[in-house]
């Protein structure tokens, strides 16, 4: 069972998690420094909701197991951050934990969200640890002031659950050929919009470029340069010469809707880097309009209980269907500033304001563009440095809420838990398009969870059940 998390809000996180193409019991030690989880034991397993599609995959190279882990680690949802700092740290520490995965372990997650990102991890025993040593930075060593030795080095996260992680090393010749970078995954409310419609995106909304790469002011810069060295914060600078870049891309000369959308129809689908960074910004999106602050009382009658439940509807409603679509529903959510701002109380306006400035990067569809950005995690610098600035900005004033204690629906709080994915022959099928499991269609359905995704029993019989396979292995 992938991903499965239990806890309650006194306890901390239990969590099984699932790594791609794993046969055996392993130890994976060499993790701690990218923010990973280690594995005690492991053993496969084929639960019912994962799609047996028929023999016939011409575009999928393997139908993998699903393989249960018991984690050595504890960790936390996101709803026990202590402050809205605490939560913020962990997003960065998230987004730079992912673009190291990606960039040196060539490892794409393809399903970043809330149940997929964990806080405040206290680490296993690890008998024999090895430490990589040319791994990032993170975001204490920043705010500090100063780098940390490998060995001494924690992310503020742990990303969990690779089960759909796709290994980008196999198909670095060309990666738009990849077979399972063609397939549409994720989970419904925090899947990125491209890849929910599975095509290039080219809503109105998406196809004006506008922001360039954010600048960070005096002092947030000058902690940046001393953990990260200036060659980093320059190279992903735009340039604003003759040729103005945006994120280090050139906008379409013919910026009409209609040309764009000709050459939107001519484009293959793939799974981008940067739609990973946007599935984390539906986690912290999501994460910071239901936390609550400390001396926040709320009553269903208030303005921004009603805005709440407004944008939550369209998050909670969100699935990803079977056939493409041209709209993400959640598009209006992207635009509204009011609205946006309407639901956070006054002491949180802050965030708002930094959601939105984050929104203003997360809109283009960047693969339109005549030049396509150079660095393909531009989304996660942009996030990165946004953050940054509001840590600094706020490090001394930090919004301190109830561990735990979401804001209140109006309605049953029913959150799109399971992991939606189409993946499966290309037969009668348009090849721009993401490609759909033959007959599947429970992947992108929804399932009722609590704010947690999982039951305490479920843990203990994972538990109980790893225990005999350890004594059996070793009669």
């Amino acid at each position: 069972m992938a991903g499965v998390i239990a806890s309650s809000p006194t306890s901390p996180v239990m969590s099984f998690s699932a790594l791609p193409r794993t046969p055996a019991p392993r130890q994976e030690a060499d993790v701690d420094a990218d923010g990973a989880s280690e594995i005690v034991q492991s053993d496969d397993m084929r639960p019912a909701d994962y799609i047996a599609s028929p023999p016939k995959r011409d575009l999928v190279a393997d139908l993998r197991k699903k393989v249960p882990i018991v984690s050595a680690d504890v960790r936390f949802d996101l709803f026990h951050a202590e402050s809205v700092n605490d939560l913020l740290m962990t997003i960065y520490d998230a987004l730079e934990v992912h673009r190291t995965m990606a960039n040196r372990r060539r490892v794409l997650h393809r399903d970043m969200s809330i149940f997929n990102i964990v806080m405040y991890p206290i680490l296993g025993n690890r008998p024999d640890p090895w430490y990589a040593q040319d791994y990032p930075p993170l975001i204490d060593e920043i705010l500090d002031g100063k780098a940390r030795t490998p060995e001494n080095r924690r992310a503020r996260c742990q990303i969990i659950d690779l089960d759909n992680g796709a290994d980008l090393a196999s198909e670095e010749s060309d990666i738009t050929d990849h077979t399972e970078l063609r397939c549409r995954t994720g989970t419904p409310a925090y899947i990125a919009r491209a890849v929910c419609c599975g095509a290039v995106y080219c809503d109105p909304s998406a196809v004006n470029w506008r922001e360039q790469m954010p600048l960070l002011d005096e002092k947030a810069k000058a902690l940046y340069i001393k953990v990260y060295g200036e060659e980093r914060y320059n190279k992903y600078n735009d340039s604003n010469s003759d040729l103005k870049t945006f994120h280090g891309g050139i906008p379409p000369e013919d910026n009409s809707l209609d040309a764009l959308e000709n050459k939107a129809q001519d484009m293959t689908f793939y799974h981008r880097l940067e739609y990973d960074a946007e599935s984390i910004f539906w986690t912290m999106y999501s994460a910071l309009l239901r936390v609550t602050p400390i001396n926040f009382n709320e009553t269903p009658k208030d303005t921004t209980a009603s805005k709440l439940n407004n944008i939550w509807k369209v998050l909670q409603n969100h699935v990803i269907p079977k056939e493409p679509e041209e709209v993400d529903s959640r598009t209006t959510l992207l635009f509204s500033s009011r609205a946006l701002l309407g639901a956070f109380p006054p002491m949180m306006q802050p965030v708002g304001h930094l959601l939105l400035r984050i929104i203003r990067h997360v809109l283009p569809s960047y693969p339109l563009m005549d030049k396509l950005p150079p660095y393909d995690d531009h989304l996660h610098e942009a996030m990165e440095r946004l953050i940054l600035q509001y840590l600094v900005d706020n490090r001394d004033t930090p919004i301190i809420l109830k561990p735990h204690t979401l804001r209140q629906l109006s309605f049953p709080d029913v959150h799109a838990a399971n992991r939606g994915g189409h993946c499966g022959s290309i037969e009668a099928f348009n090849p721009r398009h993401g490609v759909v499991a033959d007959g599947a269609t429970s992947r992108g359905e929804k399932r009722p969870s609590e704010a947690i995704d999982g039951a305490a029993e479920r843990t203990s019989s994972k538990l109980r059940q790893s225990d005999r396979l350890r004594q059996k292995k070793q009669q």
